[in-house]
């Protein structure tokens, strides 16, 4: 199969978006195709690219520099990925797949009541009306993923205080 966009000589301030489906059927592109909903494109830029698929609880963002994307924001380039589960959990999971990351902190404007479980790398956690997370240095990680498990909150609630993380001895 070739894709192909006639996006014309040397456009300005143009762009597009586009969905991988492998495996898909037909019936089911078409599916996706009517329901333009189903995934919210959060970033598709030179400093960030994000999506939200609601029905699934997933946000995922990409930052190939500091910033922010939905109600996700990062103090550096990293990979981010939620998933909200249905039993009022939530995972975020972070990379740093440059490797050179001495440390990281990663907000998601949604409230949190508690960490649950935490890799050794990350250095603090604040919850209440949003989730923020410490990461020490992720450079000698091999640019593995990092997972937080989370309780969420109340969207009502009103932000709470710091949490500190403690890890059992070599973890």
């Amino acid at each position: 199969m070739t894709l192909w966009l006639d996006h014309g000589v040397d456009p300005v301030a143009a762009g597009y978006v586009y969905l991988l489906l492998p495996g898909a059927s037909l019936a089911a592109t078409r599916e996706r195709a009517g329901d333009a909903g189903w995934v919210r494109v959060l970033a598709n830029d030179t400093r960030r690219q994000g999506v939200a698929v609601p029905s699934l609880g997933i946000t995922a963002v990409n930052f190939w520099r500091a910033g922010r994307a939905g109600p996700l924001a990062a103090s550096g380039p990293c990979a981010v990925l939620v998933r909200e589960r249905g039993d009022g959990t939530a995972t975020v999971t972070v990379a740093d797949p440059r490797r050179d990351l001495d440390e990281l902190r990663v907000v998601w404007r949604r409230p949190v009541a508690a960490v649950l479980d935490a890799p050794g790398v990350l250095a603090g956690a604040g919850t209440g009306a949003r989730l923020t997370l410490r990461f020490g240095p992720l450079a000698g990680t091999a640019g593995a993923s990092h997972t937080v498990t989370v309780r969420l909150g109340s969207r009502r609630r009103r932000p709470g205080g710091d949490v500190r993380v403690r890890h059992p001895a070599g973890g």
